[in-house]
């Protein structure tokens, strides 16, 4: 196996926990800083240094006056002190005002699980459905110009519903699907639940959740609530002797895996940048009749349940006999 020397250099411990994880981390702007933030160890070398982030381009001169202005310009930006503190990505968003403060893009997650008499094993699989959404820099709102108003164009009026269409399929973003799958000895459709949030903390994005899972959603808003107050305790430079929020140890708990990774993510994105809500799972018309569900969110539940059975089907593929002994516990497992 062919191994890196410059990243076995790098101690572990200047590496987040989401990272030893899979879980991309929020980055920062700042090049005098490490990727995510901490200050260099000066015992590193010039290589380790530089595979953790070190990058002093915007501090030297330019091979001309047009790009050195450039580069002042920039650091003007990240010396800011309105953009103090936040990373790339939010940093890019305030100044293209890509998102208004406390927009969350909707999702959708869910889970299913199988148990097999007939097999050594329990199935699960997870689903996640982000609807197509308008992209909020560039919606057409009520009053902007050529909306449902006529201009005069060389003398005469015309109407703008052409102009406007164009522009609001400009602004649409496709609806974007993920789902993946689970096997073990045992399992649960709340743990597949879980699953598809931690992959929706992934996303570079705030977010709402929307599951049909009240226990999962309690527990994670639990732990959001806990993140906030951490957050406030670090700003007060209050001492932190917490391990996790639910004050038993991650492994006693039930799914504490998942849950410990779900921490880190929420810790590394920002408590305030991630939320839960309550949809009904499996809704019918009759439902949305009833106020019950709303049309989008029977919609949603419904596609992200068809994506987490994909998962399952990936396992033993949609054909499989896998016999009688099919113990369905959570979501549609017809097809297996």
């Amino acid at each position: 196996m062919e191994i890196n020397e410059g990243l076995a250099k790098i101690p572990h411990k200047r590496l987040p926990a989401c990272v030893k994880n899979g879980i991309a981390p929020t980055m920062k702007a700042d090049g005098t800083k490490e990727f995510w933030g901490a200050d260099f160890d000066e015992q590193l070398d010039g290589v380790a240094r530089k595979l953790l982030g070190e990058n002093r381009e915007l501090h030297t001169p330019g091979s001309d006056g047009e790009t050195t202005e450039e580069r002042r310009a920039a650091l003007e930006i990240i010396d800011d002190e309105e953009v103090q503190g936040y990373n790339a990505r939010q940093m890019m968003l305030k100044h293209k005002n890509a998102h208004p403060p406390g927009y969350k893009v909707n999702i959708y997650g869910d889970g299913s699980y199988s148990t097999l008499t007939l097999w050594w094993a329990a199935l699960g699989g997870f689903g996640v459905w982000m609807p197509e959404r308008t992209s909020p820099d560039q919606a057409v709102s009520d009053d902007s110009p050529g909306h449902f108003e006529q201009q005069e164009v060389q003398g005469r009026q015309v109407q703008q519903r052409e102009t406007d269409q164009q522009q609001q399929q400009m602004s649409l973003k496709q609806d974007t699907t993920y789902h993946g799958a689970a096997i073990g000895q045992t399992g649960t459709s709340t743990r597949q639940e879980l699953t598809a949030w931690i992959r929706v903390l992934a996303i570079p994005c705030s977010s709402c959740y929307a599951t049909d899972s009240a226990s999962m959603m309690n527990k994670a808003l639990r732990l959001i609530e806990a993140a906030e107050r951490d957050l406030e305790e670090e700003e007060m430079e209050t001492e932190i002797k917490r391990g996790n929020p639910f004050r038993k140890p991650w492994g006693l708990q039930v799914d504490g895996d998942l849950w410990e990774q779900a921490w880190i993510a929420v810790k590394r994105r920002g408590a305030g940048n991630q939320t839960l809500r309550k949809v009904k799972g499996h809704a019918a018309d009759q439902d949305v009749a009833k106020g019950i569900s709303t049309a989008e969110d029977r919609d949603g539940n419904d596609k992200s349940d068809e994506l987490a059975d994909k998962g399952v089907e990936e396992i033993a593929g949609v054909e499989s006999n896998l016999g009688d002994g099919v113990e369905p516990d959570g979501s549609n497992t017809e097809n297996l």
